[in-house]
């Protein structure tokens, strides 16, 4: 298959993605403790992007990352991110923008 359906989700892609993720974003966050960011602060880009890259990675040895819609996720996760964590600020769900 060339486009990414459910049919097309294996177990060994979605625990992938699933784990990718988790990993992406404790690197990132592995990262941001290095650079001196304190916890909570924000760290442009790497925040939005970090698990997205590593879930990419890691489904890749299961299925072939489409490049279009690799690059349409990765261009649209920072403003959707965001976007929600400003309405999440507003709506006093969260105590900071970011």
């Amino acid at each position: 298959p060339s486009e990414l359906g459910l049919a097309a989700m294996t177990w060994p892609l979605v625990i992938a993605l699933s784990a990718g993720a988790i990993a992406g974003d404790m690197v990132g966050a592995f990262i941001k403790r290095r650079l001196g960011v304190k916890r909570g602060d924000p760290a442009i880009f790497l925040d939005q992007l970090d698990f997205l890259v590593a879930a990419f990675l890691l489904a890749g040895a299961f299925y072939p990352v489409n490049i279009t819609i690799a690059l349409e996720l990765l261009l649209l996760t920072p403003p959707i991110h965001w976007m929600t964590n400003y309405i999440a600020y507003r709506a006093k769900i969260k105590q900071t923008p970011w």
